[in-house]
Parts: C-alpha cells; structure tokens; sequence
C-alpha cells in the first residue's frame, strides 16, 4: 500500500485533481470566517475553464458599501460617529431608525465633525437647512435656519417610543474628491410627531456653506435640543463610484 503522505506534487500530473477527486471536506472542513470577507480575501473561479483567483473587492456586491452601525440604548449627551466620511466615497446613504430624546418634545440636531477618528465638532454658523411638510391632519408645515451652528433635521421630538421617536432616511455628499466643493450638502426625508404625538412628515435639505479645502467633513454628531439622547440607531453606508 502507499503509505502516509507518500503523494506529494512531484507524482501528480498537471491537471490530474478533478471533480470526483475531491470531497465537500475540502470547504467544510475549513474555519468558517462567519464574517463578510475582506477586500484582500480571495476566491478561486474558473474563468472560461482557467482557474483564476478573484479579490473579494471585486466581488458585485451592489452600489452600496457598508460603513458603520452605531446604537446608543443609554442615556449621553450627544452620539459622534467619525471617521465615516473618506476620500473612498462622495456620497453617503445614512439612516436613522430611531431617534429618541430623554427629554419630551426636543428635536433631533445635527453637526459636521471633522478630524477622522480623533474628530471634533465644526460649530461654525455656516449651517443652512430648509424642510417642508405635513401633519397627519394634513396641515403643512416647515422650519429652516440660515447661518446657523447646526442642522436641525425636526422640529419637534416626541420621547414616545411606543411611536418611534423620530427617524430620518439621508442622502449626503462630501467632496473629498474636489477641495474646491462643498463641505456637506444633504437631502432626504424625515418622520417624528409634535408634543402632542402628532405624526409629521418632512422633505429635509440642508448645506455646510464652505468648502472641502477649509473645512473637510469626516463625521457626524447627533444631539437633542436640550437634554440628553436616550437612544439613537444611526447605519452609514458609502455610495460606490464604480
């Protein structure tokens, strides 16, 4: 018989392993990475009949890239996110499931940081934003500011968590790719309810009137009118370019 390990590369001729040589073992019986892989991860593929090795980067993985996940269940003053903005995207998908101040009726606010992941807040008043909507007794209603030291992305900030406190859906761009662009301008839509738990609707803009040169956007900080941030659930996702 052959004895252990008496087969090594020098007695198997190219292109002798084929299907019926090998056996679900050979994946399964590996560590599971249980984790997305990263970019540099590779796959082997057959390309055409040639095998190949493929980086997992190239990969199709949508348009979308998963950045960060942030929920604060404790009461805290303000939730920074950093290091979220990068020269990888210009455009950013950020939701916020849930917004919920500890103190009723404080509205849901938020600023530029800057710095990476060592940020600090941009308190300039060069923070424009403008929204438009209606009340479930289809009222119309808005609110906006000029000048200001931050965004304010409601009015009002139900604690209600029976009615979700306030939520918003973000569509944010960051030239980091032209320093002669705009720091931050963003778009999107909102939810939250007014004191007396009214549901609100809202179509949100808003602007950082500088640019990436003097003021390049790395982060964000999230706050309440007054009071402290009970919870807040904040996903980050970068746009591809390609």
């Amino acid at each position: 018989g052959i004895t252990a390990d008496a087969i090594d590369a020098t007695l198997i001729a190219d292109d002798a392993i084929s299907e019926e040589h090998l056996d679900a073992t050979a994946i399964t019986g590996h560590t599971a990475l249980a984790e997305a892989p990263a970019d540099t991860d590779e796959f082997l593929i057959s390309d055409g009949g040639v095998l190949k090795r493929l980086d997992a980067s190239h990969i199709g993985g949508g348009g979308l890239t998963f950045i960060s996940h942030t929920n604060q269940t404790s009461d805290v003053s303000d939730v920074n996110i950093d290091n979220i903005f990068t020269t990888s995207h210009d455009s950013y998908i950020v939701i916020i499931r849930r917004f919920i101040p500890a103190t009723d009726n404080k509205n849901m606010r938020m600023q530029i940081r800057t710095g990476g992941s060592s940020g600090s807040d941009l308190s300039g008043s060069q923070y424009d934003y403008a929204a438009v909507g209606r009340t479930e007794a289809d009222a119309s209603k808005t609110f906006g500011g000029d000048d200001q030291g931050q965004f304010f992305l409601t009015d009002d900030g139900e604690n209600s968590e029976q009615i979700g406190g306030s939520s918003a859906h973000l569509t944010i761009h960051t030239d980091h790719s032209d320093s002669s662009g705009s720091t931050m301008t963003f778009h999107g839509t909102v939810k939250s309810n007014d004191n007396s738990n009214n549901l609100q609707a809202f179509m949100v803009a808003g602007q950082y009137a500088d640019t990436t040169s003097n003021n390049t956007a790395t982060g964000l900080r999230f706050f309440a009118g007054s009071g402290n941030v009970s919870k807040i659930t904040v996903t980050v996702f970068g746009v591809n370019k390609s």
